[in-house]
């Protein structure tokens, strides 16, 4: 379609996106006023504050979409007034009027970052944006298209209206029609991508615009189900502030990426080429391994970090070119000191003790999920929110490319400062996290990829608040629903592998644990104060537990330890992340030979086998 569809003349006083027709446009946010084709020119942003603007349908497509690329369909599906309501007729003919459209929603076939899409795009103007017979007939018909050409959904809403009132129930049953449509399209295996504007509201938040596998939203719109007026006066209670936002739905986990309108085809194209498996070039950087500086080392490596310091201090020195000149032997001085330190890391660590271990795994500088997604994956885009009530950002997950593959990622996520670690509640998950997580292992089956996991806990948050939650159903739910995935599951745990907490997440196909992380049934400082009522006892206790990824792998619980980088993961996290990248590879392509039975009964078998019993045979051989 040429480009001039988008450019359909607006009625005078038509225009909706917030700027008024004529020189000037007043900003609803910061009241400053602009020059309105400046606003324009801004993506409908204003020029002070950076306020999204509602957009008409015909601009929001021209900003998403690839030039050229949209194909209407179903374009004079045409509203009646089934009721006879007062003024319907009317009020239909002046939107028609007003808009130039015949209701309030565009459907069509288009392309984004060259993926073909079927998109749904709904314009405030005409009547709100309200859902009548012909907005829930047109996205039926859409769904259906979709199914067809085996082609994801992109849906932008920006209705304020809810249903059209003025069609009564016929209003409200779309909102069962569009739903089940869905169903459909989830049972084909196509993905279902939401962009929520402002306002999306009522019983178009409580259907299609809320079951996205992916939702975006623009910051600031205005999303809920009751509007604010609804919500003060029958809850008889203070709002907060923002209330009803982006923000706000993305706290209460319903939001998966709040995204600039400058971002939002890019993250599309993100999202759509990892589903599609698009052609994909990967980086493959030269990994540069510089020596890293530790900020806060253990008590065994004061020694090594000593020489560290005297190595840094001399090769400053040699940068000088007198002293080069004037101390000719400075280099092989370095070099002797450099190899002083190698040996005392290996003497070390050669030596370290359970409780050693433990404080390895712990370390404040070893890296964390997130920095292996970064050193490890291209594309990334976290998926945030459990869809329940929460986001709880002590798990990070989401969908990535690894080399030329799409894969879902998951793991624990610590935090590197105080208030980081608050934030994370130092990587102890609570019940909407472990909600999270198993939203995306049923994702990644959904869409058949592959699921990588990153264990790094203390434990499951343990309080009131979890408990009525329900901490131990999220964490059961998950180890249930995980044993049975038809997708190759690959975990490694990085760091700390605390009890129920990090088992949650773990129950994969291939287990594999770095050379200084633990994996135990209760933190060392835990068993010391129930068994002995002394937690200054923990050093002790770790040596009880047998803990150490040495001893896991005796006990059949692991696959493989994967060496450390020289002084542990921290001192060369590019180094630790090469050889995970080696190891994800490896088992991936011998995962991938096996068919989803064989998956599933192999990942059956290897936990039934883990335990030691004993069972005497019976002194009584007679026949009963």
């Amino acid at each position: 379609m040429s480009r001039g569809w988008f450019s359909r003349k607006q009625k005078p006083g038509s225009n909706p996106n917030s700027v008024p027709d004529g020189l000037w446009s007043k900003c609803p946010s910061c009241n400053e006023t602009s020059f309105a084709k400046d606003v324009e020119r801004n993506w409908y942003l204003c020029p002070k504050c950076d306020h999204h603007h509602k957009l008409r349908a015909n601009a929001r497509i021209a900003l998403t979409i690839d030039e050229d690329s949209f194909e209407e369909f179903d374009a004079n599906v045409t509203a009646v007034d089934p009721l006879g309501f007062p003024d319907y007729a009317d009020k239909i003919n002046r939107a028609r009027e007003k808009t130039s459209m015949v209701d309030s929603l565009y459907t069509g076939f288009a392309r984004i970052s060259d993926q073909r899409v079927v998109i749904s795009v709904a314009d405030f103007s005409f009547m709100g944006g309200s859902m009548g017979s012909v907005v829930g007939e047109k996205i039926h018909r859409a769904v259906e298209r979709a199914i067809e050409a085996r082609v994801p959904v992109v849906m932008i809403t920006a209705n304020g209206g809810g249903a059209r009132m003025q069609e009564g129930i016929y209003s409200l049953m779309q909102m069962a029609k569009t739903s089940a449509a869905l169903a459909r399209l989830k049972q084909a295996g196509l993905p279902y991508i939401v962009v929520l504007t402002d306002p999306t509201m009522a019983g178009i938040y409580a259907s299609y615009a809320a079951l996205g596998d992916v939702i975006l939203a623009e910051p600031g719109a205005l999303i809920g189900f009751a509007g604010r007026r609804v919500g003060n006066q029958d809850m008889g209670v203070k709002l907060p502030d923002d209330f009803q936002t982006s923000e706000f739905q993305q706290r209460c986990g319903m939001i998966d990426v709040i995204t600039h309108r400058k971002e939002i085809r890019n993250v599309l194209g993100k999202v759509l080429r990892f589903f599609a498996e698009a052609t994909f070039v990967p980086r493959h950087p030269n990994i540069s391994r510089p020596s890293r500086p530790i900020t806060a080392p253990q008590e065994f490596e004061k020694p090594i970090i000593e020489l560290d310091n005297l190595i840094h201090e001399l090769k400053q020195v040699s940068e000088n070119p007198e002293v080069r000149a004037s101390t000719p032997e400075l280099g092989k001085e370095i070099q002797k000191v450099e190899k002083q330190r190698d040996a005392m890391i290996r003497q070390v660590f050669a030596n370290l003790t359970p409780w050693n271990k433990v404080q390895m795994a712990r370390h404040p500088d070893r890296p964390y999920t997130l920095d292996y997604i970064q050193m490890l994956f291209e594309e990334f885009v976290e998926l945030k929110g459990d869809r329940t009530n929460a986001d709880d950002p002590a798990i990070v997950g989401g969908v990535a490319r690894f080399g030329e593959r799409s894969v879902f990622v998951l793991g624990h996520q610590k935090g590197r400062n105080l208030k980081e670690r608050q934030l994370r509640n130092f990587g102890s998950a609570r019940p909407a996290g472990f909600r999270k997580a198993l939203r995306i292992m049923k994702m990644a089956e959904q869409f058949n990829k592959p699921l990588f996991v990153f264990v790094d806990t203390p434990a499951a948050e343990a309080n009131l608040l979890a408990e009525e939650e329900g901490i131990s159903t999220a964490i059961a739910v998950c180890l249930r629903e995980m044993s049975a995935l038809t997708i190759p599951i690959i975990v490694a745990v990085v760091g700390e592998g605390g009890s129920g907490g990090a088992l949650g997440i773990a129950v994969g196909d291939k287990i594999v644990m770095l050379e200084h992380a633990v994996y135990s049934v209760i933190p060392p400082e835990g068993c010391a104060a129930i068994l002995w009522n002394d937690r200054t006892r923990a050093a002790e206790a770790a040596e009880a537990l047998k803990l150490t990824a040495q001893h896991a792998i005796k006990f059949g619980i692991v696959d493989e330890i994967l060496p450390e980088p020289l002084g542990g993961a921290h001192r060369d996290p590019e180094g630790m992340a090469e050889s995970l990248r080696v190891m994800f590879t490896k088992n991936l392509v011998e995962l991938e030979k096996m068919s989803k039975e064989e998956l599933v009964n192999a990942r059956y078998a290897k936990f039934c086998s883990m335990g030691r019993w004993v069972e005497p045979e019976s002194d009584d051989d007679s026949e009963p």
